[in-house]
């Protein structure tokens, strides 16, 4: 399946309400609507799956993503910041997913020693400044496929969707398609709870 097809049939799947989650995931606590957690727990049915997740916090997003999948390897940052909550918190959630993952405790933004590998799916939702938005992209640009699905959080933020077209613009990266999820606030749990932003991007 192609990239297109595989984002277009996850967000129809989740518009429809359809899931293979389980109840701990629908219901743990995160900033994230059970459409954008079913959504990515589709995504991750892609065969050969290579995911990478920034900011993780309590592990909704990422727990329901790898809940019953089975990608090559999935790697999670946090440095728990922003919002407080702990590794522990963290990984107590995560310990009945039963798919190996990596996590590092960290600034994502100070890890070029720390990350070797590739990804092929990239869900973002760190710091959201314009100038983190911009970086998410520059900054991990040797870490992603030629072509890749890139998932980006909170996009009713003003600054988000500046500071993404300005890491666009400075790596030359093509949107080969794009769909812009949409909340009535930040918050939204019957719909993708803050906005979301999805695209097929190529170098």
């Amino acid at each position: 399946m192609n990239k297109i097809d595989a984002v277009t049939q996850a967000i129809d799947h989740a518009i429809h309400g359809q899931t293979k989650l389980n109840v701990k995931a629908l219901n743990m606590e995160g900033m994230s609507s059970p459409k954008v957690r079913n959504f990515l727990n589709k995504l991750l049915e892609t065969p050969e799956s290579r995911y990478l997740e920034i900011g993780v916090w309590r592990g909704s997003t990422f727990y329901s993503a790898l809940y019953g999948n089975n990608p090559i390897y999935a790697t999670s940052i946090d440095n728990f910041v922003t919002f407080g909550g702990h590794e522990t918190i963290f990984r107590n959630n995560m310990n009945d997913v039963g798919v190996p993952y990596e996590f590092i405790n960290d600034d994502c933004f100070n890890l070029k020693n720390k990350l070797d590998k590739k990804y092929n799916i990239y869900f973002y939702d760190g710091e959201h400044y314009e100038n983190d938005q911009e970086k998410a992209l520059t900054y991990y640009y040797d870490n992603l496929d030629d072509e890749f699905i890139y998932i980006c959080d909170d996009w009713n933020f003003p600054s988000v969707p500046i500071g993404t077209a300005n890491g666009l613009a400075k790596t030359n990266l093509k949107v080969i398609q794009e769909w812009t999820l949409e909340s009535k606030h930040n918050g939204d749990t019957e719909n993708w709870w803050n906005g979301l932003w999805i695209a097929v991007l190529r170098k």
